[in-house]
Order: C-alpha cells, then structure tokens, then sequence
C-alpha cells in the first residue's frame, strides 16, 4: 500500500517488475509494492504490445490451474466425514447462535476477522469445521456478497500438512467458484513466472490478501486442524495471520475460523484474537451426549438388549467417554461384535477413559478432562422462546398461557420433552407444570431425560409423585437435576434420598456431576447426613472449583473433610486461574495450615496471571496477600519477577521489594522486561536496585515498542545509561517499524538525539519492509532520510560490494518524492500529538 491515493493503484514499471536488479525485486507474486517507479506510460505500452487471444487466454487459466491446484479440499472433507460417520441429528448447529462466530461473520474490529476454536484429542473439532464449512457454503451459495473456502489440514498427507498446501487449497476453491476473482494481472504474473510463484508461502499469502482486497465478496476461511501442518508451515502461518490483522490496516475482506488442539505456540500468535475452547461450551457436551445414545440405541436395536441394559451400558459410556467422540466411536465399533449387554460393560469398564485414549501426535499424560453427567441444562433452544413456538402445540400452549388447551393436548396423547417441562417452569403460567406432572407422571417417571428436567424445575411436592411412582428407576438422573434446582433442590434431594437412597451410589462420578453445579448448601447437606459414603477426591474437589460459587463450595468440602488430603498443587492452580474468585481462593490456602498446603512456583505464576491485563489498572492484591502472610514459604526467583513485572507492572515489583527485598536481583533480563511496562519515572528507580551494569540490549528496545504509554518517553531515560555506540538489530528497527505512530517516536529519540548510532540491516530486510503492509510508512520514510542523511549510520559488518548494494537502495527511496512526504507527514503528526499533551 503505498503513500499516497496517486501510488496506491499505479502498476509498477516494466523494469521492476520483470528485473531482479531493480531496487525492489519481485520476490512476491504481487506486483503492487509501497513505492512504484514512475514509468506508467511504459507499463501501458508493454501491456498493449501483450494483448492475448481467448483461445490463448484459455490456455494460461489451465496452467494457471494445474500449477497451482496440489489437492482437492472437498474429497478431504468428504473423506473426514467418511471417516468420522454421519453427524448426529441437531448437533454442532448451536455454532452459529454463539456471540463469537456472529462476530465473526460480521466483523467490527481487527480482533473479530480471526476466530480460534481450540480443543483437546477427540472434543470434534473436524466435525465442527466440516459442519462450518458445508453450513457457509451453502447458505453463500445465493450470497452475492460473501463466499466461503475450506481446507483441512492432516499431518500424514505431505499435500495437506504445510503452508503451501493450506494457501493453495484455499485459493483454488476460491478461484474455481469466483472465476472473475483470477484476474488478468494475476494471470499474466504467472504467466510470466510460471509455477514458481506459488513456491512461497509468503507469495501465496499476499496472493490470498490481494484476492480478498479486491473482491466484490467478503471471503471466509475455514481452516482446520492447523496444529496438524508440520511446524515451519504452522508458524509461517502464525506469523503471517498474526501481521495481516493486527498490522496498521488490516484487511477488511478477509476473515478466518481455526481448530486446533490447544498449544502455547498457537497461542502465542492468536491469544489476542477470539478464541473460545469447545470444551466451554456446554452445548458442545450436550452434542456427545446426542452421539452416545444415537450410537447406544443403533446397537441396543440389532442386538434386541432390554431397555434397563441399554441405560446401563449408556452410563458407562458417559462415565468413561470423557466428551471424547474418538473413545466413543472406537468403543461403539467395538461392541457391536458382542452379543449381550452384559458383555458391552465389562469391555467398556476394562477400555481406558476418554482422557487417556492414545493418539498419533500427543501425549497419553494428558490433563484429564472430568466427566460431566447428561447435558440436562439449558440449550440454545431454551433461550430462544421464538424458535420453541415452532416446535410443538404443547409448547405453543405453555408460550402463550392457555392452560385448558395444554391439558387437552396432553390427554390426546402429544408428546413431551425435556424441554416441555422446562419451558412450563421458565415460561408458562401458574398451574402449567402441575398439569404436565400430574397429567404424564408415568412417562416421566419411566424416561430418564424427563425425570432430570423434571428435578430440574419442579417442586418437592411435585416430584413425590415421580419418586413414589411404582415405575419410577431413574434416581440418578434425577439426583444430577435436583442439585440445578436452586429453589426447591435441597428439598427434592431429601425426599430422594429418602425414598430410593440405596439406588444411588455417591461414587466419584456422580460427586463430581453434583459438585460441578450445586448450591454449597446442597453439598453442606449430603457430606453432613451421608458423609460415610462419600469420599472427596481430587477430581471432585476440582468440579467444585468450577462451581460458580466456587470458594464457598471449596469451604464447604474443607470444613467435613480437610483431613483427606486433596488440596494439591494441580488443584491450586486451577482455582487461582480464576481471576475472578482469585483473592477468595487464596484468602482459602492462606487459612490451611502449612503442613496442608504448599506455595509452589507455580502456584505464585498462576496467582499473578492475568488473561487479559488492563495496563490502566494493575491489580496485585493477591500477590500482596501471599507474601504478607507467607512470605517465608515462597521463593522469587528471576523467572517469577519478570513475569510479575510484565501482568502486575511496577507496582507487583514494588510488593516482591517491601516483602522479599533480600531475594530479588534486578538482573540485566529484569530491565530488558521492565523497558515493557515501567514509566520514565519507574524504570531509574530500577536501575538504582541492579548490582551490576547494565546495557541497552536489543530486547531492551524491541519491549519498548510494546510500552505503548511509556516507550517514547522512556528511551530519553534509557539513552542517559548508554555507553559507547548504540547498535540497533534488524529484528529491534522492524519492532519500531511496526509500532506505528509510537514506533515513529521512538525512531525519532534514537535516531536524532545519538547521531552516532549504528542499524545492523541488510538489503531483504529493506525490501521485505518496503511491501510489507504492517509496517508503517512513516517510520520506513524516516528511516530512509536517517541512513541516507548521516543520522544514522550502517553497522561495520556491512561491507564491500554488499554494503554498495545496500546503499544504493536507500539513496534510491531516500530520494523519491513519496518518501519525503510521507516523513513531513508523519513529522507534522507527532508535533499536533505533542502539542495536544
């Protein structure tokens, strides 16, 4: 993009697009580069002299094809589909009512153009993206304004596993479906390069952007099983999705959705976009679930099993599936060749659980995933009382009060759901769901999902029907609902204790299903009046965690059972990693005794995490807690201090420094952090603290365009320790380069305050700089004057013929008439930006 509206659709000359001598040689497939030569006129000409047949036309659409096509998206994705069996009915179709993905689809900001769906082994990640992708192109089909393209990674096709492949994939669907998307400059481009100008990731990526900035359609990609491309292509394209978006002008055309298994190298790169695990999503549980009885009732039908072993061998599935669809197509293959029931179990029982089953790429020492009981719980469906009019009489009934004709509907016989009863207790009037428990008390005390839901909304007075009912065997169904009723459970799990105690087994599982959704008073209860049959282990203790009273149920579990043991490192950090209860939960392991508890470094890296810090309001109360009252069993070492100083700041330090003052060193990487995050002020009072000299390090500066309160400011200061010549890196001026306005501060400071510093640039980094949109202009103008000007002088390793090369670069775009402009620009900008202070 260049300088100026005259520069921004000019073609470049005939001599720098078809010359490798040219002061910028087309490395890309692009020919639109920031500073075009002004030869026009003789573009044009050469153009005319080049004027094609149809027939010939033709000809290069094919090789354009053939050379660029590696594999067909749509045989992997039917292949996956293949593969993985039909999709359950109604399953993944709640995506597309989440607040992330209609973000996605209409993008407000940088941040919303890149969704990240993460998800362990087996949480259906290629069935979302396979549903994503058939869903998009189908409803674009008729959309003049959007078009999708997919591609699906796999680590064993050398087609489908680098950044050559993905881009490929993507544009040849692309093309293929928008013909007049492939336009005549593109085509002459390869016409002239021929198949080498799809050799570089980096060439296709800028090819994808162009397409997408000059389509008439807003392209959305579905990419998925990225953590499958080997790791080169993974972080091309990290980096390349990384600079697209949050570069000065982001593409607006242009919009991707990801699945991935979660990786902090992933993260690295899109952390700052959207993203969402599938695994926080209970409609996503809710979905295997539907896989496990459509897969459960399509075996118990062959092999004619009653209706009680069916249930029973539907449990095992829930308890050991762990939500993994690979467990459970592999044990549902599995069972088909057996002939009772009884037989099912005892295979199930002897399989390893969900968490544990073996993969191709990770680890069997993977962090396990608790089991939650059936997806009983609120649905997409239950918040849209538009959509359940539609659904049948009787919930239209319920919506709209008629309580006569509800009754009338359920004597003819209509059927009723789960969600029948739900939507008389949320919605109906008085009387509603008295009607539908007395009126269909032998149904729903013979359905398993009916007992729940009804647990779920009614009374205690009206589940005593249920519970006394002669056919009534679903107590464990209707346990897990009692403890979502938060009016009337505690009374409903009286009464079901009271009646069918012996049917229920308080075994791990099922405290772990009641942990993760009752009332501390619930749990209070049942660990007072049947605490000899329940045993609080880790797994429980973590499902309380993730109660949203998560402290109060951690109390509770502490008052009956302290003694047992099951407060760990593991479960520690997971309940400092919520940010909102943090000083709840602490204030908790700071009340244990020492002998039950242990401040880990980990533990003190997960109490000063914070996922998404506000630089306006730093927040170390909870590491103040800790070390005032616990100071003697926490260790600070360097590690822990950078990473407080990068989430809490400088006030963090100054809370290690008035408790642990004797243990913290101010090292050399504890300033290069600190340049970061700390003020002109905060960052002296550093120095001061440091045993030994220090220097002004590459990473040292590269932090400071990350400082984006400070970082102009605090380079003055930082200038006062220099010593000798400062010596800019390429990968330090390509941060200042990137840093926008401020990075143009900075350069400024540096640049014209110490005349005798030195860049260490070579000539690709230049010309990479020059076409590479992220960069902003007015720093890169700068630069040029600075090199050119004498301001700034190149490192001494640049020598000889390379040295003349490189030179001669800079005086050619020192000298262009955009370049100066742009610099008085970008100079006129910073002084209404000082003023304006």
């Amino acid at each position: 993009m260049g300088f100026s509206s005259a520069s921004n659709d000019s073609p470049r000359s005939s001599m720098s697009r078809l010359s490798d001598e040219s002061p910028l040689s087309p490395d890309s497939f692009l020919g639109h580069y920031p500073w075009p030569s002004t030869s026009t006129v003789a573009h044009k000409r050469y153009e005319s002299r080049h004027i094609l047949s149809d027939a010939d036309k033709k000809k290069q659409i094919e090789a354009f094809y053939r050379d660029l096509i590696w594999s067909d998206p749509s045989i992997a994705k039917d292949a996956l589909r293949t593969q993985q069996g039909p999709r359950a009915p109604k399953t993944c179709e709640w995506i597309m009512g989440v607040q992330e993905v209609k973000n996605w689809l209409k993008p407000e900001t940088e941040n919303q153009h890149v969704l990240w769906l993460s998800g362990n082994h087996g949480r259906g990640k290629s069935t979302m993206a396979v549903y994503l992708a058939e869903k998009l192109t189908n409803d674009f089909a008729t959309d003049p304004a959007n078009t999708c393209a997919y591609f699906f990674c796999g680590s064993k096709d050398v087609l489908r596993n680098s950044a050559q492949g993905v881009l490929r994939g993507l544009l040849s669907q692309i093309f293929q479906n928008h013909p007049h998307l492939l336009s005549d400059r593109i085509r002459r481009r390869h016409a002239y390069r021929g198949a080498r100008v799809f050799e570089k990731a980096q060439a296709l990526w800028n090819l994808l952007v162009e397409v997408a900035f000059r389509s008439d359609r807003h392209i959305f990609c579905v990419i998925d099983g990225l953590d499958e491309c080997d790791a080169d292509s993974r972080t091309i394209l990290l980096e390349l999705i990384e600079e697209t978006f949050h570069g000065e002008k982001p593409v607006k055309n242009l919009s991707l959705v990801i699945t991935s298994r979660p990786s902090s190298k992933i993260y690295e790169y899109l952390g700052e976009f959207t993203h969402r695990d599938l695994d926080s999503f209970s409609q996503s549980k809710n979905d295997v679930e539907v896989f496990i009885n459509q897969r459960v009732r399509h075996i118990a039908s062959k092999r004619g099993w009653s209706g009680t072993s069916t249930t029973q061998v539907k449990r095992v599935f829930q308890a050991k599936s762990e939500y993994n669809y690979h467990w459970v197509r592999y044990a549902s293959e599995s069972i088909c060749k057996l002939r009772s029931a009884e037989d099912a179990i005892k295979f199930l029982k002897g399989l390893p659980n969900g968490s544990e089953y073996p993969t191709n790429s990770t680890s069997l020492n993977q962090k396990r995933e608790n089991v939650e009981h059936l997806g009983f719980g609120n649905t997409d469906e239950d918040r849209e009382k538009h959509h359940a009019r539609l659904k049948s009489p009787v919930v239209s009934a319920i919506l709209t009060g008629r309580v006569e004709m509800l009754a009338f509907l359920l004597k003819k016989g209509e059927s009723i759901t789960p969600y029948t009863i739900r939507a008389a207790a949320k919605w109906g009037c008085v009387g509603m769901l008295q009607t539908i428990m007395t009126l269909r008390q032998d149904e729903i005390s013979r359905d398993q999902d009916l007992s729940c839901a009804a647990a779920e909304c009614a009374t205690a007075e009206m589940m005593n029907l249920i519970f006394r009912h002669r056919e009534f065997r679903w107590s464990d169904a209707a346990m897990t609902g009692a403890t979502r009723n938060e009016k009337y459970g505690l009374d409903i799990l009286r009464l079901l204790l009271k009646l069918h105690g012996n049917d229920i087994e308080l075994d791990e599982w099922m405290m772990g299903n009641i942990a993760s959704a009752c009332h501390p008073k619930t749990m209070d209860y049942l660990l007072t009046e049947h605490g000899r049959r329940i045993q609080i282990t880790t797994a429980v203790a973590e499902r309380a965690i993730e109660n949203r009273h998560g402290p109060a149920m951690l109390r509770v579990l502490l008052k009956h059972r302290a003694h047992e043991g099951f407060i760990d490192e593991e479960l520690m950090i997971l309940a400092l990693a919520n940010t909102h209860s943090r000083p709840d939960f602490m204030a908790i392991f700071l009340e244990m005794p020492r002998s039950q508890v242990l401040f880990t470094k980990e533990v003190v890296l997960a109490a000063i995490a914070l996922p998404e810090k506000d630089s306006d309001d730093w927040a170390p109360e909870v590491l103040e807690m800790l070390l005032k009252n616990r100071a003697d069993d926490v260790d600070i070492d360097e590690e822990i201090a950078i990473e407080v100083l990068w989430e809490l700041g400088y006030p963090g330090l100054q809370v290690i420094f008035e408790h642990k003052s004797d243990s913290v060193r101010v090292t050399q990487s504890l300033l290069d952090a600190a340049a970061g995050v700390c003020s002109a002020k905060e960052f002296p009072r550093l120095v001061e603290r440091a045993e030994d000299d220090f220097k002004i390090t590459q990473n040292m500066l590269i932090n400071t365009t990350l400082n984006v309160r400070h970082g102009d400011r605090l380079l003055p200061v930082m200038q006062r320790y220099l010593k000798g010549t400062l010596s800019i890196g390429q990968d330090a001026v390509e941060a200042f380069l990137k840093a926008g306005q401020n990075g143009f501060k900075s350069l400024l400071v540096l640049l014209l305050r110490d005349r005798g510093c030195r860049a260490n640039l070579t000539r690709g980094a230049l010309r990479s700089w020059i076409r590479d949109e992220q960069v902003y202009r007015g720093s890169l103008a700068f630069l040029f004057v600075a090199l050119h000007s004498g301001w700034c002088k190149l490192s001494d390793e640049v020598t000889g013929s390379r040295c003349e090369r490189l030179e001669a670069l800079i005086k050619h775009y020192a000298e262009l008439d955009d370049v100066r402009q742009t610099f008085a620009e970008a100079m006129e900008r910073s002084k209404k930006e000082m003023r304006g202070r």
